[in-house]
């Protein structure tokens, strides 16, 4: 592993080109040989693959060119974070497949055309752990509680005090109502599930009713020793 200094022309870089990735932990940026990760074969997996399948298929032979030029327009005044945190403008096919498979994962039918604002607000946790119930979304910002729909949780395994960050794997837990954060607190994952001493990784997306996706909003929590 070799350690790199940006100069003026690259301010950083994130991610993988041929057989080289970049990347960046405490000591600095980096440069390592690129592994390919082993996706283990689940059913979850096998679901999500069967749902992007359904959802590019149904872009190409089903979807009118109407509709599909609507996508594209809605694309071009909606951005989302890579991962340097700079905003990128995605195409009409990228925001098509986001909001459906949010959609899907909240069962519900997908969408021919986008909702009027593509993109929700983000919400703004505090985790806390109850001994009682597991852990909790205490505070949601300036989240605004009337909205309606639901948040998709994700949590990573369980990681060392010593982690400050995590980009995955995350798994799926469950969805609950955005009504729920409007009587706090809320609990997002059951204290069966919690290690005691385990730092764990969070990523929370809101869907709203209408289809609109909120960018993820990543949060940590250290557990106590014991539970």
């Amino acid at each position: 592993m070799a350690l790199i200094k940006y100069g003026p022309t690259i301010a950083s870089a994130s991610g993988s080109v041929g057989g080289t990735t970049f990347a960046r932990n405490r000591a600095g940026a980096y440069i390592r040989q690129r592994s390919k990760p082993v996706v283990p074969v689940s059913a979850r997996r096998t679901q999500i693959n069967g749902w992007l399948g359904d959802l590019v298929a149904y872009w190409q032979t089903t979807l009118g060119a109407s509709d599909r030029a609507k996508w594209d327009a809605a694309a071009k005044t909606t951005s989302f974070p890579n991962k340097l945190g700079d905003a990128y403008t995605p195409t009409g096919l990228n925001l098509y497949i986001r909001t459906n498979a949010s959609l899907y994962c909240c069962a519900q039918a997908k969408l021919a055309t986008p909702p009027i604002n593509p993109v929700g607000p983000p919400l703004g946790p505090t985790l806390t752990y109850d001994t009682g119930d597991g852990v909790r979304i205490a505070t949601i910002g300036s989240w605004d509680p009337t909205l309606t729909g639901w948040l998709l949780i994700h949590v990573s395994a369980p990681c060392r005090p010593s982690i400050n960050y995590h980009k995955g794997p995350y798994v799926r837990m469950k969805n609950i109502a955005l009504s729920d954060l409007a009587a706090l607190p809320a609990v997002i994952l059951g204290k069966s599930l919690c290690t005691a001493g385990a730092r764990l990784f969070f990523r929370l997306v809101p869907v709203l009713t209408d289809g609109a996706v909120a960018s993820p909003t990543y949060s940590f929590i250290d557990l106590p020793t014991p539970l």
